[in-house]
This record gives structure tokens, sequence and C-alpha cells, in this order.
């Protein structure tokens, strides 16, 4: 039996370059650690480093920069995102991994694959594929101490979410072993933390156009530190996690910033590392009538609301129940001609009671931008 306190995987200042369709990408991870018995789940977007940190979590890739550190015995279990079977028949899967006969039958029934024994794989639709993937990884999982699913859902229609959550759950009876899931479903992050009591650690899209290491990268992606999935829920650190979460109306605020409006409010590609991530409800607007020293005029558009400040060019639109709010509030101030609310002079402040606001981001981005400076430096 292991103790809490030790790790399983473990690195700091991890970097991976991969070509993407958007060009030279970098995912980077300041620090990162499995302990036993830890439920770990990584979101975000396509694209960002998820599947790669995976490969490297089991030693399937080498990080360009950093190392990974693994103590234990054995090798980690990778469940494949692309079903790697092996070219044989359904029964053959499992038994070339040592399974008994008995495991076999209890295997294929428990994931209604019985009638498939004695098909060929090629046969099999990819939802029944997936689920012998599954069936496979819980047999060979239960010898090893950290299995890593790389989305375990995909192909697989939402009622069979189950099967997963039966799969995971079974595995960590082991109180000594670790389990990671990549996963871009939503029900089953929720299920994860309802019911296993997860952990989540999301990439975020914080440094564009970059150059270090005498190469230029469309984007770097770093990862978040874990936090449990009722901080995550709440106040998620990255915009891809609120959108997750069904939060709308994610906006940047400069940190030094405690009460935003909507003159502080940032879009999020022009956030910096001295920028929060907030979350402002559309009942968190007021209105204040005529103010003369506002500089930014607003208009209401179909899809919500645009603004443009005052001598710059970018624009910035607002999810509809925000545009929706803000026609609320003009029509109960007698403002009935909504379409030509120009240069009116009104401000929309964003309450501080109601306004959610995480330094998380920011600090991540300071992270990063740290750890190319040290690529520049060859540290």
């Amino acid at each position: 039996m292991r103790h809490q306190d030790e790790w399983l995987v473990k690195a700091s200042s991890l970097g991976f370059r991969f070509e993407s369709t958007d060009g030279l990408q970098l995912c980077v991870v300041p620090t990162f650690q499995l302990q036993p018995g830890q439920l770990l789940v990584i979101v975000g977007p396509n694209g960002c480093g998820k599947s790669t940190l995976c490969k490297a979590i089991c030693g399937l890739h080498t990080p360009q920069y950093g190392k990974l550190h693994r103590n234990m015995d054995g090798d980690p279990l990778l469940v494949w995102q692309s079903k790697e079977l092996f070219p044989t028949t359904v029964e053959g899967n499992l038994s070339l991994v040592g399974a008994s006969d008995r495991d076999i039958t209890e295997a294929l029934y428990k994931f209604d694959l019985m009638r498939y024994r004695g098909k060929h794989v090629a046969s099999l639709s990819g939802g029944q594929q997936q689920r012998l993937s599954l069936a496979r990884a819980l047999f060979v999982g239960r010898k090893r101490s950290v299995v890593v699913f790389d989305e375990p859902t995909q192909d697989l229609d939402p009622d069979a979410v189950s099967e997963v959550l039966s799969v995971i759950r079974e595995l960590r009876e082991s109180c000594d072993k670790a389990i990671v899931v990549v996963t871009h479903s939503v029900q089953l992050l929720s299920a994860l933390g309802a019911m296993l009591d997860c952990q989540v650690a999301t990439f975020d899209n914080v440094l564009p156009n970059c150059v270090s290491d005498g190469c230029q990268f469309s984007d770097v992606c770093a990862l978040h530190a874990a936090v449990s999935f009722a901080a995550f829920a709440q106040t998620p650190p990255s915009p891809f996690g609120a959108y997750m979460m069904g939060i709308e109306n994610v906006f940047g605020a400069p940190s030094t910033v405690t009460g935003p409006t909507l003159h502080d409010l940032y879009p999020l590609k022009g956030m910096t590392e001295n920028h929060d991530l907030v979350f402002v409800p559309a009942t968190a607007f007021t209105i204040v009538a005529n103010e003369p020293s506002c500089t930014v005029f607003l208009k209401i558009q179909a899809a919500g609301l645009a603004e443009r400040r005052e001598g710059e060019t970018w624009r910035r639109r607002y999810k509809t129940s925000v545009g929706n709010r803000l026609l609320q509030l003009l029509v109960a101030n007698g403002d009935k001609d909504k379409d030509t609310l120009i240069d009116s002079g009104y401000a929309f402040i964003a309450g501080d009671h109601v306004l959610e606001r995480s330094s998380a981001r920011r600090e991540l981005c300071s992270q990063a931008k740290a750890m190319l400076a040290g690529l520049e430096l060859g540290l």
C-alpha cells in the first residue's frame, strides 16, 4: 500500500512542440504530479496538447523541454482515443492480454459484446470497438499503477457513458492507483465530479504569436494546476472551462480593477498576464443614465451587444443574454429607440456582488512567460 504523499508521475517546466493546422504550437506544463488514488480529468480545446501529454505520461512521447519522472512498477496503461485493437477476434483481443475464459465471458457480458465473441474486430461498429477497448482496459488496468483514458466516450452514445463510469469506478477501488481521463464530454466530467470526487486540470491558450528558442509559435497552450470539480464548476480557470460548464459572458479585466464596468472588460484575445478572467451574469448589469464622461458608445444587435471604444478599432461581442438584459434596462428607462443608442452617454455597470473573478489564468500566463524566458537562456 502506497502513502498519499508519494507520487507516481511528476514533472516541472515540461514543453512539447507540435504542428497544427494553425502552425507550430507549444504546449507547456509548468507543474504536474499524479499521486496514488488520484482521479484527474484533463480538458481543453482541440489541438492544445492533451493527447501528447497522455503519451508522455505513458512513455510514448519525449518532451522537447523538461523531463517527466515515473515512480512505479511497470508501465502506465494508455487507452487510446483511436481504439488500438489487435487485428483479430473480439475474444482474441482479451486472451492476448492474459484474460482467462471466465474473465472473457464476464467482460463480454458486461459490455454487451457476447454475441460478437468470435467476430473480427473490423466487423464491429465504432461504439462496439470502443466498448471492447474499455473491456480490455478494465482487465489490464487492474495490474497497472497508472491508467490513462484518452477520450473514452468517443463514438459512444450518451447512454453508454455509464459503461465508462463503471470501468473507472471499478479501477478506482484500488486506492493506490492513479487514473487520468481526457474528455470533451460535459456529461462524463459532471458524473466523475459528482460521483467519484475528481480533480480537473484545463489547458488554456495563453500566449499567441510568440518567438522562443528560435521558433515562431502561433500559439502557446499551458496546463492549469488541478482543482476540485466544485471549484472548477464555480469559477473555471479558463474560457474553455467556462464554456464547458455553460457559463456565458466571459471576459478579461485588469487585475487592479475591483469593480469592472463595461469600460474595463476586455475581449479574451486581448488579455495579457495583467488581466483576470471574469464571469459577468446578464443580471449583473445596471444602467447609469446620461453620464457625460462616458467615452464608449453602445449599440444593441440581434446577436447580442457590440461595443467599440472611442479611438480604437476592435469590437466586442456579448452573448444574447447580456443583450436581452440591456434591452430590458433600456425599455425600463423609457428609451424605445434601441438601434440608435450611439453617443448617448449611457454606462452599464457590473455589480461587484455578483461578479466572479479568477486570477488563475493570469498566474498561468506569467508561468508560461517565465518558461519561455528560460528557453531563451537555454535553461
